[in-house]
């Protein structure tokens, strides 16, 4: 079924055209709740399809949260995912609103790909002309944010009730997928409450690039983190694979948020010793940043 929304975007005072086109998911396999499946055609990244997932006992309504998770392929069936792996986002959401009571929704948003993933995450503000010139692909991490915003949120406000605060909306990722949730909340302060970065990439770099992503990342954080002033931040890492090498940049990171955000239980850092870079090790502490987020 193909679904044409308009949709009018009061600040910049344009018409947006999205072509909105569902998806039959009968064969993805999930614990309980409720899931489907669309695709935008957008003006910014061509085609993305995405997951809309509602956790069993969880009645949309104006209250609603909303969690944002890239690599959206990975989430919910290791059976569909390319390492047989997968984060349990049914069934941990299933958990933690039956034992806590919360009203949120999943969207899931599919990468770019496993040639463009990296191009699509990476924050690209943090760039050198240099970087920028020195890759054979066009950074679109902009875009990105561009469709989650302009697009993306516009249109779950028209097919559902769920929280206009954005104070109620949050990014979450892991990876690459955790620097754009950061970037995300930074470059788009406005739309987000805050976010989840999960075994963060702090190198940055494709495998073993030594254009200096690295100090790219932590100068334009030192530069930005003010931005985050009130927004919920969470970050975690485990010691082993790549995570091993996220411990030294991590605790920079750290150091930079005022101990008053941690006071009020607005800044969270973890590290998980033993825990790998994977979605078995991700599963397993995911229930925590989801409480982080969503507790009142």
């Amino acid at each position: 079924m193909n679904i044409l929304y308009v949709f009018l975007n009061k600040r910049l005072s344009i018409i947006i055209f999205i072509a909105i086109f569902s998806t039959d998911i009968s064969g993805l396999n999930i614990s309980a709740g409720q899931i489907s499946s669309y695709s935008i055609d957008s003006q910014y990244i061509g085609s993305r399809k995405f997951y809309i997932f509602i956790p069993e006992g969880v009645t949309p309504s104006n209250a609603t949260k909303v969690i944002y998770m890239h690599d959206g392929q990975m989430l919910f069936d290791k059976d569909i995912t390319w390492n047989n792996q997968e984060w349990m986002v049914d069934e941990v959401s299933n958990r933690i609103v039956a034992e806590n009571g919360f009203n949120f929704i999943v969207v899931g948003i599919m990468n770019a790909g496993y040639k463009k993933r990296w191009f699509e995450y990476f924050p690209e503000k943090a760039l050198t002309t240099y970087q920028k010139k020195s890759m054979d692909q066009e950074f679109t991490s902009d875009e990105y944010l561009n469709f989650l915003t302009i697009e993306l949120k516009p249109f779950l406000f028209n097919i559902m009730k769920i929280s206009h605060d954005s104070n109620n909306h949050f990014l979450m990722g892991s990876s690459m997928g955790a620097l754009i949730s950061m970037y995300g909340v930074i470059e788009k302060q406005d739309e987000f409450g805050g976010f989840a970065a999960i075994s963060t990439h702090w190198p940055g770099a494709i495998n073993e690039d030594k254009n200096a992503f690295d100090q790219s990342i932590q100068d334009y954080l030192n530069k930005n983190f003010l931005r985050l002033h009130n927004k919920r931040i969470y970050f975690d890492h485990g010691t082993e694979a790549l995570d091993a090498h996220y411990d030294k940049y991590q605790k920079e990171v750290d150091r930079i948020f005022s101990t008053e955000l941690q006071k009020h239980n607005m800044f969270q850092s973890k590290k998980f010793i033993g825990a790998s870079h994977d979605e078995n090790s991700w599963s397993q502490r995911l229930h925590i940043p989801l409480k982080f987020l969503l507790d009142d």
